[in-house]
């Protein structure tokens, strides 16, 4: 199956990157579309579709290793996740996946790898408050303003038009100012 994915990158470094992402995050990947559809056979499309739109996108992917990486993958895995969901019902209310992280036996929420550690600064403020958005928006706008993608970037990378992007960037920020 890796070949399948490997022949939609022709840069040798990218493809080599991309093997060490799938070995290392395929797992995590498929727990978190399974957390969303608990159905595998849909979680497995779910990590398919994921890991296609990750190959199309290797330019964006930084170190391995690095917890931005992975925050980046939960994202994209959990957005098709929700295509699919969405296709066989209409949503109603899904539980949200934590994607918090253990580091050194300590959690580590996903904004705080952004944010700092202090609970004071306003930017853990916001970032708290964008924990609570629906899916839809707090994704997109993850991308757009913690890891500081650009519209049509986001746009590749999630499926969406750019103009639905920006939609969806103006809807979350006007429930975000009703947050804060």
């Amino acid at each position: 199956m890796i070949a399948l994915y490997l022949s939609l990158i022709e840069e040798k470094g990218q493809q080599n990157k991309f093997e060490q992402l799938y070995y290392k995050y395929r797992n995590l990947m498929y727990y978190i579309a399974e957390e969303v559809l608990h159905h595998s056979k849909d979680s497995e499309d779910a990590v398919q579709e994921a890991l296609i739109r990750v190959a199309k996108n290797m330019d964006k992917i930084g170190d391995v290793e690095s917890t931005a990486t992975k925050n980046f993958l939960g994202i994209i895995v959990k957005r098709e996740a929700m295509k699919i969901y969405d296709k066989r019902k209409r949503r109603s209310e899904i539980p949200e996946t934590d994607l918090s992280m253990e580091e050194d036996g300590k959690e580590t929420r996903f904004f705080d790898t952004y944010a700092g550690t202090a609970k004071e600064t306003p930017i853990n403020e916001v970032a708290m408050a964008l924990e609570t958005l629906p899916y839809k928006y707090q994704s997109i706008m993850t991308l757009k303003y913690v890891m500081g993608y650009s519209g049509k970037e986001i746009a590749e990378i999630v499926g969406l038009s750019e103009t639905n992007v920006r939609q969806q960037l103006f809807q979350g920020r006007k429930l975000l100012e009703k947050m804060l």
